[in-house]
Parts: C-alpha cells; structure tokens; sequence
C-alpha cells in the first residue's frame, strides 16, 4: 500500500472549528468520488505539545494531516490526473492553503489494534540532522530506533511512515519546500502514558538514540476521523 498525506493549514481568516467542521462535512465526502481510493483518514490536530521530548520543532503552522491510502503508486497517479477531481481541488481553495504532500510507504513496527477510537493518537513529523545522508537516516529509523521504541512502556501502536515523494501542486517541490524526512503515528491510552513512556529508562534511551540522527521532531495530538474503511 502507498499513502497520499496532505500536510494543511487552514486559510488565514477560518476559526479552527469553523475549518475543522468544513473539512470533516463538507470536503470529506467529495473525496469519496476519487477512483481507486482503499482508505481515506482525517487527522485533525488538538495539541502541540511536545510532550516527553525536548528536542527542537518546526515552525510551520500544521492543522491537519490527511491520509488517502491506494494499491500503488501507479493508481495514486492515476487518480489524481481524473478530471473529475476538479471539483475537489477547486473545494481545497475554500478552506485550506497550498498543501504540501508527502507520499509515503508504512512499517508497522508496533501494530496498534483494529479499533483505536478509545485510544490517544500522536503524530510526529521528523527531520534528519544535514551531516547524515538519508540512507543513514533509514537505517537508523528503521533498523534500530524502531526496536528501541518496541521496549518503550505504554506504547500500543507505533507506525513509520517512509517518505518516498514530495508533491505541492502545480510546482516543482524541493526539500526546502517540505523539509520532513517521515511521519511517525503513535498510540497511547492517554497523555500521562505519553510523558511515562519518553521518560522511563527506555523511552530516554530511545530519545538519546534520536540525537544521533534526528534534527527536529514535532508533535502533535490528533482527532482522528476515518472517512472510508
């Protein structure tokens, strides 16, 4: 499976209930009309907090991560070269401001239950230091933070999303544009569990292994809401 995440922020002159509303009523439902789609989520941010981390974050103002889920990158294509997706990408307009994507590709390194409504859900966008290239950086996410965090106590879910593409719409995208190497998805019972986890033993040891590769993590609860199953 390959995942289409829009990274939004919402435009300047919405309230956050007011854009959050339009989103999950209004936006949702058109995006049930793309071909080929498998699985569609919304995740709207609650909090900023870093929450157990110290460690720098990004400045960019996030509101929302979308999450379009398709059998291949060759169907993600083709779907959004359909003209009937003008009406969706003329709806973005109304609401939201330019959206950068990320396509990702997940390793489920903690597998979280089918059922997660009761659960707290974390995401995390993370940025690789510029001395490591971005093959050390897979090799550390994957081969040995990712066992770190397996050791963690209170974490029932924990995803990585490997970034295989950059996509702003209309232009040309560099890394500049989205500096983010991954997404992590994290789930917990609730915050005090979050500051729990990062603070055991572990969860430290985890953390000082991120300084070996990481040059920015920034975290944010989110609501999720998912449009199509």
């Amino acid at each position: 499976m390959i995942i289409r995440v829009g990274i939004l922020q919402k435009k300047n002159n919405m309230k956050s209930d007011e854009f959050y509303n339009y989103w999950l009523h209004t936006h949702g439902p058109l995006v049930k009309n793309i071909p080929g789609i498998k699985r569609y989520e919304q995740n709207h941010v609650v909090d900023r907090e870093q929450r157990g981390i110290e460690f720098p974050r990004s400045e960019k103002q996030i509101d929302g991560f979308s999450q379009l889920w398709f059998e291949s990158e060759e169907q993600m294509n083709e779907a959004f070269d359909n003209e009937a997706l003008e009406l969706l990408k003329e709806d973005e307009k109304k609401f939201i401001q330019e959206v950068p994507i990320i396509v990702v590709r997940q390793n489920q390194v903690v597998e979280p239950p089918k059922e997660t409504d009761h659960l707290l859900k974390r995401m995390t966008l993370i940025k690789r230091r510029q001395d490591i290239s971005v093959e050390q950086f897979l090799h550390e996410w994957e081969n040995v933070h990712g066992e770190l965090v397996k050791t963690m106590p209170g974490v029932i879910g924990y995803t990585q999303n490997i970034l295989i593409d950059r996509v702003i719409k209309g232009r040309e995208t560099t890394y500049d544009d989205i500096p983010f190497d991954g997404l992590v998805e994290f789930w917990f019972e609730s915050k005090e569990s979050i500051e729990r986890a990062f603070y055991s033993p572990e969860g430290q040891k985890t953390m000082k292994h991120s300084e070996s590769f990481l040059e920015e993590i920034t975290t944010f609860l989110v609501q999720n809401h998912t449009i199509i199953k």
